[in-house]
């Protein structure tokens, strides 16, 4: 039951902060053509925020008025003089449409910046959870709960920094260094190349040493195995869970290839006292690690820039790989690395999910605004480039028809970067149902 009422006041908070991302967005947008209009002398009569009632209004001393309306789906500005082009060149139109969508771009940089410098960086910690059988961290002697705190002489303070390492393919041994206890150990070892798709049906390839970090709630469907004995039910898998509190034991655990391998892992007394109550098992998880919450990594401003930077930056780059990359989608581009754990901040949680999302809305609004569909800033940056080419004024016939053909290339280029993948994509959704219905 707590895990059913965490999720629906967590998917309701969601939904809540939905108005508050899109219509900041929108704003953020409009906010970017109206300053280069102001910038550029050109008349803006009024900005709108919204659409429907008006539910606050004001004029300020420049004669701009602005409007506040209550449904947060839209956002509006008029320049009244932008279609004079005897006072208004080419170039500067072009400023004023452009400055829209690269508020929106530029929007990610300042807004996780912001955050980062004032909060820090949602982690999570670099204490070991589970360690596979076979790999080279099993191999070289380490052990759930051990904490990763330097790799080849640099410090280690997250486990995104641990990945940064290990996921590189290379010839060179790692030095690691960990803390067990009040003890410090050094042990060296070579990260293992990886290639499979993942349970979304995604080729990856990257390097590992067989260590997982994710504190967070397994379901039983996960496991497939206790110490070799296979649980018959969940009251089995239950009563099996329990007599193993407080030991270290060896799982079966279905992983994100989807295939089930076998780790090393502790069952911590105080996060599964569920298990104990009748009530509260069932809800069908167990608790791997010691504890069930990140944290925010606090860094200086030139660090918090950098990262603010490079996340930004790659946010970018998925969401300009994303049309041609629809089968399937790579989920891991739209989500963030970590999050701050509801249990222990709900106001950073929520903070967080806020910033995040109006980031990557920004730059997939600001991307899809270049787009030259009718209505949107790409349409008015083409019709007027092909005017200014010509020297003459389009009729309303040659705009649909330009339009028109520029987006037919721009569909035909995404389906045809996307074909190779579609038949292989639908075979394995396929293979999943088939797979489901088997087991149910």
């Amino acid at each position: 039951m707590e895990l059913l009422t965490s999720f629906i006041a967590d998917y309701g908070m969601n939904v809540a902060l939905l108005p508050l991302i899109i219509i900041t967005v929108f704003f953020v947008h409009e906010f970017g053509h109206f300053f280069a209009a102001f910038l550029l002398g050109m008349k803006v009569d009024y900005v709108s925020v919204g659409a429907g009632k008006t539910i606050w209004s004001r004029t300020d001393s420049r004669g701009i008025k602005w409007n506040i309306h209550l449904l947060p789906i839209s956002a509006h500005v008029h320049i009244s003089d932008y279609d004079d082009h005897d006072r208004n060149q080419y170039w500067k139109r072009m400023l004023v449409v452009l400055a829209g969508p690269l508020s929106n771009i530029l929007l990610p940089f300042i807004i996780l910046f912001i955050f980062y410098v004032s909060f820090g960086k949602p982690s999570v910690p670099t204490i070991i959870t589970g360690l596979q059988l076979g790999l080279p961290a099993y191999e070289a002697g380490l052990q759930p709960d051990d904490e990763i705190i330097a790799i080849n002489g640099q410090p280690i303070r997250s486990s995104e920094h641990v990945k940064d390492f290990t996921h590189e393919r290379t010839n060179t041994p790692l030095e690691i260094r960990i803390r067990r206890g009040d003890t410090i150990i050094t042990k060296s070892m070579l990260p293992e190349w990886y290639e499979y798709n993942d349970f979304q049906g995604i080729e990856r390839s990257h390097g590992r040493i067989g260590v997982f970090f994710t504190q967070r709630p397994y379901g039983y469907e996960l496991i497939k195995g206790i110490e070799g004995y296979v649980p018959t039910d969940e009251d089995d898998m239950t009563k099996t869970l329990t007599q193993y509190i407080g030991q270290t034991i060896v799982m079966d655990i279905e992983a994100n290839d989807m295939k089930t391998h076998s780790f090393l892992v502790k069952i911590h007394e105080e996060p599964n006292r569920h298990l104990l109550d009748p009530q509260e098992a069932q809800e069908h998880i167990v608790k791997l690690g010691t504890r069930g919450d990140n944290f925010l990594m606090t860094m200086s401003i030139g660090e918090s820039f950098e990262v603010a930077k490079q996340e930004a930056t790659e946010m970018i780059g998925n969401i300009l790989r994303l049309p041609f990359n629809l089968f399937p989608i790579d989920k891991d581009w739209l989500n963030a690395d970590a999050n701050v754990s509801a249990e222990h901040s709900f106001v950073m949680h929520y903070l967080y999910f806020y910033v995040f999302k109006v980031a990557l809305f920004s730059v997939l609004v600001g991307f899809i605004n270049l787009i030259p569909f009718p209505g949107l800033d790409g349409s008015v940056i083409l019709l007027s480039t092909a005017e200014r080419i010509r020297k003459r004024t389009l009729s309303g016939k040659q705009k649909a028809m330009l339009i028109g053909s520029t987006l037919a290339i721009l569909y035909a280029s995404v389906f045809i970067a996307n074909a190779p993948d579609m038949h292989g994509y639908f075979d394995f959704k396929m293979d999943r149902l088939s797979e489901y219905l088997t087991e149910n």
